[in-house]
């Protein structure tokens, strides 16, 4: 069964209304977010590790 959130139109709270939010759009959403994220932070990881290894002095 699928999740769904349906605000009362016709209200407004302040929020924006959408007709329907489905629960597994939001999961996919953070789901990219956070590959995202992670590929990020693992490719200024390697760049830190490559410009430390280039700087280290001559064994």
């Amino acid at each position: 069964m699928v999740d769904i959130m349906k605000p009362s139109l016709g209200k407004t709270t302040g929020n924006p209304v959408y007709e329907y939010i489905k629960k597994e759009d939001i999961e996919a959403a953070f789901r990219d977010a956070l590959v995202l994220a992670f590929t990020e932070i693992t490719a200024r990881i390697e760049t830190l590790i490559s410009l430390y290894a280039a700087s280290a002095p001559p064994a």
